[in-house]
Formats: C-alpha cells, structure tokens, sequence
C-alpha cells in the first residue's frame, strides 16, 4: 500500500466534502426534528388522505408563524 499526499488522496478530500454535508446535515435534521416532535407531525391524528393533509398543512403553518415571531 502507497501513502500519497493530502491532495492525492481521493479518501480525505471524500472526507472533507462529508464534513461540510453533514454540517448541512445537522441543521436540516434539527428542523425536521422540531417539526415532527413539537408541532405534531409524527403521528397522524385521524385517518383519510384530506385528513392528513390538512394536519401537514397546519403544522406548517404553526411552525412558519412561530419562526415569523422570533
């Protein structure tokens, strides 16, 4: 097995873009995480696809406004 330089080694610069996604990642997951466990996005309180939708909707609405407050 060769050692190459930083620059040629196709595995650290592969490590480097991983970093700066998952940096990305992390805020995005934060997002989802608050949307589904505080404004009730993870479960599904009736059945019927109208239903769903409208709970989808709603929780969206409840989360733009809370971030229009702040």
């Amino acid at each position: 097995m060769f050692l190459l330089d930083k620059e040629e080694n196709p595995f650290i610069q592969k490590e480097a873009y991983f970093k700066e996604k998952s940096k990305e990642r992390s805020k995005i997951e934060a997002n989802n995480s608050e949307f589904k466990h505080r404004h009730g996005y993870d479960v599904a309180t009736s059945t019927g696809l109208i239903v769903m939708e409208m709970q989808g909707a709603i929780a969206i609405f409840t989360l733009n406004l809370k971030r229009c407050e702040s």
